[in-house]
Parts: C-alpha cells; structure tokens; sequence
C-alpha cells in the first residue's frame, strides 16, 4: 500500500482552525472564494513591490524603502512531514520576501502589524525554512498611505508550535476531507 501525500499550507490550516470550514475547504480543493476589493488591491500592490524589488533591491518606498542584501520573493518552500505509514503531509508556504535570515511579511489594509505578528505565519516560515530568525510585517495602509512595522524573532519554540499546528488541525482536516470524500493524493495527481 502506497502513502497518501496531504498538500496543506498555512492559509488553509489558519482558515481550518478559525472554523472557516468552507473556505479551507475551497482552498484545499483549489476553489477559493471569490476576492473582495481589498483583497484585489492587496494582490495588485504585492506584484507591483515585487517587480520594485527585483528592479531596486530594496524594499518600495510605501514599505520603508529599506536595503535588501539578496533578496528572493514569492520562492515557494515546501517539507514533508510524516505522519505515520499511511501519510504524509507536504507542507507548503511563499513568503513575500525572504533576504538572508529575514522573511518579510507585507500586508495592505486596516489590521495592525502586532496582530499579524501574534498570528502563526511566520512559525510555519520558520518549520519551512529553518535557517530563518527574524520576521518583519510591513503593513500599508491604503487610506493614509502609511506603513507600519511588527518585528517577530523566530526559534525553535516557533518551529514546534508550526508543527503542532500542522499536526493538530491538519489531522482533523484530513478526516474530515476522508469522510466527505474530498482527501487528494497529491503525489499521485
């Protein structure tokens, strides 16, 4: 009997976690739900700051307008984690900017950069990516064109609460999926 491989992200597990049943659902299945006019906008300003940096190597001027050493962006990671004989879970993530042992997080909206610093997103970085040890949330604001910054230091702690998560929720998604008839095997798509 061959494993069955789960591919899951932090987006999805966040969205699980959260009761937002549905929508982790539809990313899982690759149908999410339809986005509003932030989230548009948010999309549109992440690939205009990642077209400034490939020009500039630095952050755009909206962001802070730092210097960047070797910066990579929207690169995906992946690590595969096994559960038991049966499965395994490919977890996935695409950090908006990764330069050296810094990840860099933008968001645009009204939310502050300590929420998005409480939230578990980097400590799945940090699980994907082990040499990372210091994440920055950059988040614009589009109605007062100000941008403000949360700084989060990563560590093992972080990695074993990422993993937990995973494990934690993943585990219930896939039952769940099972049941409805809805688990893919990635690797055999």
């Amino acid at each position: 009997m061959s494993k069955t491989t789960v591919k899951l992200s932090y987006s999805i597990l966040n969205a699980w976690a959260h009761g937002q049943w549905e929508q982790a659902v539809g990313y899982y299945v690759g149908q999410p739900l339809p986005p509003t006019p932030e989230m548009e906008l948010g999309r549109v300003k992440h690939e205009q700051w990642e077209r400034q940096i490939k020009a500039t190597g630095a952050l755009p001027d909206e962001l802070g307008d730092w210097p960047l050493s070797a910066p990579v962006t929207e690169q995906k990671y992946q690590k595969r984690i096994p559960v038991n004989d049966e499965l395994d879970i490919l977890l996935r993530g695409v950090p908006d900017c990764l330069d050296g042992p810094r990840v860099y997080e933008w968001k645009s909206g009204l939310t502050s950069a300590s929420s998005y610093v409480d939230s578990m997103q980097t400590d799945y970085y940090k699980l994907l990516i082990p040499h990372v040890t210091e994440a920055v949330y950059v988040v614009w604001n589009p109605y007062t064109e100000g941008s403000e910054v949360g700084v989060k230091f990563l560590g093992r702690a972080n990695a074993e609460a990422a993993l937990e998560h995973v494990l934690t929720f993943g585990l219930e998604m896939i039952d769940y999926l099972k049941v409805q008839r809805l688990l893919k095997n990635y690797e055999a798509a």
